[in-house]
């Protein structure tokens, strides 16, 4: 084989050494497949090689090798969320997010909600990191994230009061419907929830989905606000008489990419007002409750 000016190229990468011309850039136990040229490319032929798209889904060959992505002409991986953050494969490399990671930067807070927000899903430097607060309303940008509220406006719905103050009184800061205005405390039903993994290995996150049955808005996103914790946080933000899913999201590991996930959790969601002179408590994996109708904790 020949090495040329540019250096030897391999597929979806060039090298400026003949040292490196036999390598796995990837880190799999694999060598690269190789092409040697009888002159150097230039900028737009290697530009073209590492565009190249065998299965014509809109994905390169080389960003579907890096991230062992299905590369079949049957399976569309561009409309695929293999991570679940909210943005498709396609999105992603044309973002230049991991497909794979919901998170990208490490921050905590999921490529999605970055991207959807204005943030940078590839830096946790301020004003983009999980304890920034890029608007000012009291509310962290992880905060935001469990409300479902923007991170750069004040007052998400624009009903005149901010999400911090429609955060901590218990109505909906993405719905101006309610005009900003606290509910009626009578309609209240305070709930705690928890969720994590306690486990020994502390290295998994998780969160608990929760939304309304009859609208299918999240109301909160709670999450582990690290890896290997138990998040515990009360809310007001539900009603007597109406009707949520929860659902256990697992979110990430911080475990070496040789070692599997041990899926160890905690999760707990428990009235913090007496009914009936009873306390409820309510947790599963998956699970259905109203606000006037409840299983006793000790069933």
């Amino acid at each position: 084989m020949n090495a040329t000016s540019a250096g030897w190229f391999t597929v979806g990468r060039v090298f400026p050494t003949a040292a490196n011309a036999i390598t796995d850039t990837n880190f799999r136990g694999k060598i690269d497949r190789l092409r040697t040229y009888g002159k150097a490319l230039s900028a737009a032929q290697i530009d073209a090689l590492n565009k190249q798209d065998a299965d014509g889904d809109g994905l390169y060959d080389c960003f579907e090798a890096d991230y062992r992505l299905p590369r079949a002409i049957y399976f569309d991986a561009a409309d695929s969320d293999d991570d679940n953050d909210e943005l498709t494969n396609l999105t992603e490399q044309q973002i230049d997010t991991n497909p794979v990671n919901f998170d990208t930067d490490g921050d905590l807070l999921p490529d999605g909600f970055e991207n959807k927000y204005g943030l940078d899903p590839k830096s946790d430097a301020t004003p983009n990191g999980k304890l920034d607060d890029p608007d000012g309303d009291g509310l962290l940008n992880i905060d935001e994230m469990i409300f479902q509220t923007d991170p750069t406006k004040v007052d998400s719905d624009s009903d005149g009061k901010s999400d911090k103050v429609e955060a901590d009184q218990g109505s909906y800061a993405n719905d101006d419907s309610d005009n900003g205005d606290a509910p009626d405390p009578a309609e209240i039903m305070q709930m705690r929830v928890a969720v994590g993994d306690p486990s020994d290995s502390h290295s998994e996150r998780y969160s608990l989905r929760i939304s309304d049955m009859k609208t299918y808005d999240i109301i909160i996103d709670h999450q582990a606000r690290d890896f290997g914790v138990v998040s515990e946080k009360v809310y007001k933000q539900f009603r007597k008489g109406r009707s949520y899913s929860i659902e256990l999201r697992w979110l990430d590991t911080n475990l070496p990419d040789d070692q599997l996930p041990d899926f160890d959790y905690f999760s707990e969601v428990a009235f913090v007002n007496a009914i009936d002179g009873q306390n409820y408590l309510l947790f599963d994996a998956v699970d259905f409750f109203t606000g006037n109708k409840a299983t006793p904790a000790n069933g």
